[in-house]
């Protein structure tokens, strides 16, 4: 792995490194750590407050190390736009061999988020190792990634591919991680955001920008970067999700396992009103038997894992109705029989729900987020926190539910984020993250 990445680093082709297989480690190997200086230490760990005062003690934006990577190399390794547009801002240019590297690392990494911003800023995509990693990001599972490098490419080769969508435009108090917990190799997630559908079906608003940041919460939770599986819009069909549920997880999970599994998108319920199911970017409302995710079946997959513990968070809603669920034109699912069913009690699965069965999930459009993803992000980056300095999931419910129905009630709806199991029994206290890891 780690002559993979050197391949990257150094920039020669790519092809010997590529006949390897397995994920990409979690940090850039480099012969010895005093060849980075302290704005690459902090730009490579996504400190963008510690990044910001080096600068602004007259850091060197542009040195390089021996093998010519910049501190913008490292921040698009990492993946974190803030030190990235504190480095572009403080003088980093976006041509050169090291802009070149940072895109490069960007989609190696699956950071879509920061490769989309790079592109849109003009970083070049053309070079001698591109295509090679177009091939490295898809074999790795980043296919967002992939797609987007290979469309850059054709533009700058003449082609006119759809422009890279700008996500920057938007941010959030609940974005990037206020804290950092210490690496936990035992640590597994995917992450699913499904906005637009291949069906024609109304977009869940925000749900990309959903899963990216709780991407990036989880990354500051402890998951190790090649633990965790990103699966935005097309990537996340039904397919895949149970491929990543029944295959992936329980090849990887062990006994001392955490595992988190997150969904943003829609939900939907049958007409009967007997099972609720996720949307994955393939489904049908008109077919959801066949295309759609039940979470029965979600549970028992998770259930059957040999994990120590697992976390599900659902910004999804089953009514028929509002920004995160749809069904089948001209029906409403009968609402208040809709069997959501849920972990088992006594078993190693707990579950976050955005709403109750009846109900509907709102979106909070100046923060870019559903509520519920808005107030789980906050109330990891500390308002959570109890008086002993931990945030457990049953304190983290206790406010995530406060904040959403407070929202929800401003907003003339009802709006219950769920704990399932009722009670949540050992699992309430679960320590997320505490003080000390901040």
């Amino acid at each position: 792995m780690k002559r993979l990445l050197a391949c990257l680093l150094f920039l020669p082709a790519l092809s010997s490194c590529l006949a390897r297989r397995g994920p990409l480690p979690a940090a850039a190997p480099m012969s010895a750590e005093g060849g980075l200086t302290p704005l690459m230490r902090a730009a490579r760990a996504g400190r963008a407050d510690e990044v910001r005062t080096l600068l602004n003690r007259g850091a060197d934006v542009n040195a390089a190390n021996a093998e010519g990577s910049t501190a913008l190399v490292f921040a698009a390794q990492a993946g974190s736009l803030p030190v990235i547009k504190l480095l572009l801002a403080a003088g980093a240019p976006a041509s050169g061999s090291a802009a070149y590297k940072a895109l490069m690392l960007s989609a190696a990494y699956g950071h879509p988020e920061a490769e989309s911003y790079l592109l849109a800023q003009g970083f070049p995509a053309a070079g001698p190792m591109t295509s090679a990693v177009v091939s490295l990001a898809k074999r790795q599972g980043y296919l967002e990634s992939s797609a987007m490098l290979a469309r850059a490419i054709a533009g700058e080769a003449g082609g006119a591919p759809a422009a890279p969508p700008d996500l920057s435009s938007v941010s959030s108090d609940a974005d990037e991680p206020s804290y950092r917990e210490p690496p936990d190799p035992d640590a597994f997630a995917v992450v699913v955001g499904v906005e637009d559908y291949a069906r024609g079906l109304p977009p869940a608003t925000f749900a990309r920008r959903d899963a990216l940041a709780v991407k990036r919460h989880l990354l500051a939770l402890g998951v190790p970067p090649d633990h965790l599986r990103l699966l935005l819009g097309e990537d996340a069909t039904r397919a895949r999700l149970a491929a990543y549920l029944e295959d992936w997880l329980p090849r990887n999970a062990n006994s001392k396992s955490t595992v988190f599994f997150y969904f943003s998108g829609h939900g939907a319920a049958d007409p009967e009103g007997k099972e609720a199911y996720l949307v994955p970017f393939d489904g049908d409302p008109e077919f959801l038997a066949k295309t759609g995710f039940p979470l029965s079946r979600l549970y028992g997959d998770l259930g059957k894992l040999p994990a120590k513990r697992v976390l599900a968070a659902l910004d999804a809603c089953f009514s028929g109705a509002g920004a995160r669920s749809v069904s089948a034109e001209g029906i409403r699912p009968l609402v208040t029989r809709v069997d959501w069913g849920g972990p088992a009690a006594g078993g190693n699965v707990a579950a976050l729900a955005s709403a109750s069965g009846t109900q509907t999930a709102g979106v909070l459009a100046d923060q870019g987020h559903g509520a519920f993803t808005y107030y789980l992000l906050k109330g990891l980056n500390g308002a959570a926190m109890g008086a002993d300095g931990k945030i457990t999931l049953s304190g983290l419910y206790a406010y995530l539910k406060g904040r959403v129905e407070k929202f929800a009630a401003l907003d003339n709806r009802e709006q219950t984020p769920q704990l399932l199991p009722k009670p949540p029994g050992r699992l309430g206290a679960w320590v997320l993250r505490s003080k000390a890891g901040s």
